[in-house]
């Protein structure tokens, strides 16, 4: 290519270049992209290697879906304005394009090496880290971007984004706040503001982030589906499940709304309706393993149909952790139904590999907590307390281990005309655990220890406060989350006239159950036999701890018993929670209200007795479990 005169001796090519690049230049903004190509050759063509001719070119090219064509165009810029820093980020550009992301850090590093002060290259560095899956270097360049020049939004967005990928919502938040404070409609900070402020549980405050963008964009999908999920975080089911049909109304091919609305429409009770949107969810997206688990946990498989060859179709595929996990639960669950145990805990292991794999979890750790309550909750801690507390009947707790009864033993309650419940709350452990984040200084017995009487009555008060605005004017609630066995005696303390059942269930049915379940957060011991064995120890000395120190105050109910004798432990768990006789506590499926739980179609059917010595079944495949549990029978 022949080298024209420079445009700066030679005016009348000046005019020239600077028509030609206008006619190029609109061709290429109004997406013309294959007559802008034709347009910069043809300038090329008559005028030579010129840099902004090159560089437009390549431009148009990389747009037009070829980055690798547009590379050598821009090497050649390099080349032509050696001591010029934009031909190498564009270079950088051209390479990330096409996937060749170490060939683009390094044009990038080129480009900042000419000039350090260089905000975009900065910016595109910091893209290319993270893809590359250097997290930490990233946050250092956007901070750079940002230091030459502040107003560049795109990067504190960037820098924000990787914060949080590097676990530091705080300082992410803080960067989406400075945006807010310039550009108070930022769709983009306000949406990640909302994810933010739900993590941390505020929903009200990132109840208003989404509202802002809906203010803005009453039909923004995004915002509505991540403002259904928070109605879901609150409670609000049937708000939840109206949001989240506005959204499948509106875009018909978004799954994961259709998989949410199946498993909030599971929650509310309607299992029919719930398997209709999981198969919908399926059929919009076949690989969706998420739903492939939930639509063979929401119904009965009594042969090989459709539903099932979609999820067998899966196995054919090479599948991320994540989605191998969901359809190796799919498929236990799948086999297990159909009576084929062998290949039902081939899966089930698989799933439950994979699981653990993902979780940071230490069973030994877990260990020395359990000896830490034993150790601080001793006799001397309840002599010298006696007469604390807030003399409340309000509450009825169900604990015990996942998968005991706990649902059930709820549901059975809920049903009397004078209680309602609420679920797994987590409430209780989120207040005990701030208590014991405030005093840093010291662990968890410590913490406990050194609480005033004003302050266990004011975490009593914030408790009950909290359980009362869900069910305002109900006499008798009931918080059946399983966990709170650990904090007996700090439910003995703040709230001494609470009702607290703790629900047994053959050890072994209890254990193999949890493995074959899988949940959506917490519950980390359930993922490896040898592990739930230990826990299972774990909980059951802290029960007998329970027991002796607070003779009478929890109401051991058995699983088998109420299901082998439904009215007479019907009726004894009852007078426990000092509630008269209620019939329609034996037509407990009956009752309408939320559940959220694993058990969520147990309790939609009468008492049936199949599910006691269910392990049986996978008897072979249970030596971990059993020398985990040793004695415990």
């Amino acid at each position: 290519m022949t080298q024209k005169p420079n445009s700066q001796t030679d005016p009348q090519r000046a005019q020239r270049l600077t028509r030609g690049l206008s006619v190029a230049h609109e061709l290429f903004q109004l997406g013309k992209y294959d007559q802008a190509e034709e347009a910069c050759l043809a300038l090329l063509a008559s005028e030579g290697s010129d840099p902004d001719i090159l560089t437009l070119l390549g431009s148009v090219i990389i747009e037009r879906g070829d980055p690798d064509k547009a590379i050598p165009y821009f090497v050649k810029v390099a080349d032509l304005v050696p001591d010029k820093a934009r031909p190498h980020n564009n270079l950088g550009i051209a390479y990330k394009r096409g996937g060749r992301l170490e060939e683009a850090e390094a044009a990038y590093r080129r480009a900042l090496v000419i000039d350090a002060s260089y905000a975009q290259a900065h910016n595109n560095l910091g893209t290319t880290l993270i893809e590359r899956g250097n997290v930490i270097e990233a946050v250092r360049s956007f901070e750079a971007a940002i230091k030459f020049d502040e107003t560049f939004l795109e990067a504190r967005r960037n820098l924000a984004h990787a914060l949080l990928e590097s676990n530091q919502p705080g300082r992410a938040a803080a960067e989406l706040q400075r945006i807010l404070e310039t550009s108070p409609e930022d769709i983009g900070a306000n949406l990640s503001l909302a994810a933010i402020e739900r993590q941390k549980r505020n929903f009200r405050r990132a109840q208003l982030h989404l509202e802002v963008i809906l203010g803005l964009e009453p039909k923004h999908i995004d915002a509505m589906y991540r403002l259904a999920l928070i109605l879901e975080d609150q409670g609000r089911f049937s708000e939840a499940l109206t949001m989240l049909e506005r959204v499948i109304g509106l875009s018909p091919g978004h799954a994961n709304a259709c998989n949410s609305a199946g498993v909030l429409s599971q929650t509310l009770g309607d299992i029919d309706v719930a398997i209709k949107y999981f198969r919908r969810a399926i059929s919009v997206r076949p690989e969706f393993a998420e739903a492939h688990r939930n639509l063979a946990f929401a119904r009965r498989n009594v042969e090989i149909d459709d539903d099932v060859r979609r999820s067998e179709a899966l196995l054919e595929h090479e599948l991320d952790d994540v989605s191998a996990m969901h359809v190796s639960f799919a498929m236990a669950k799948i086999h297990d139904d159909l009576g084929e145990y062998n290949n039902a805990f081939k899966h089930l292991s698989r799933g439950n590999m994979l699981k653990r794999r993902m979780l940071d979890y230490d069973i030994g750790l877990e260990s020395d907590f359990f000896a830490e309550l034993e150790g601080a909750f001793d006799s001397s801690f309840f002599q010298g307390r006696i007469g604390w507390g807030l003399e409340d009947q309000t509450p009825i707790f169900v604990v015990g281990m996942p998968r005991s009864g706990t649902t059930l033993v709820e549901q059975i309650i809920a049903s009397h005309s004078r209680a309602e419940g609420a679920g797994e709350i987590l409430d209780l452990d989120r207040l005990l655990w701030d208590a014991v984040n405030e005093n840093r200084q010291h662990g968890w017995g410590q913490s406990m220890h050194s609480l005033s009487r004003p302050q266990a009555n004011d975490l009593a008060a914030a408790y009950l406060n909290g359980l009362k605005q869900r069910f305002p004017g109900a006499e008798h609630i009931t918080d059946k989350t399983p966990g709170n066995f650990h904090y007996i005696g700090m439910i003995r303390i703040m709230l001494p006239n609470a009702k607290v059942i703790n629900c047994t269930r053959d050890p072994v049915d209890t254990c193999f159950s949890c493995y074959q379940n899988y949940f959506t957060e917490g519950v980390s011991f359930s993922y490896t036999l040898e592990e739930l064995g230990k826990y299972y120890r774990l909980y059951s000395r802290l029960m007998e701890h329970w027991r002796w120190e607070l003779p009478g105050f929890v109401y051991d109910c058995s699983y088998e018993s109420l299901l082998n004798d439904q009215e007479g432990e019907t009726r004894r768990l009852l007078e426990f929670c000092s509630l008269e006789w209620d019939p329609a506590c034996l037509s407990f499926h009956k009752t309408k209200r939320p559940v959220q739980t694993a058990s969520v179609a147990q309790v939609r059917q009468p008492i049936y007795r199949s599910s006691i010595g269910r392990a049986t079944h996978y008897e072979k495949h249970l030596a971990p479990l059993r020398d985990a549990l040793g004695d415990i029978e």
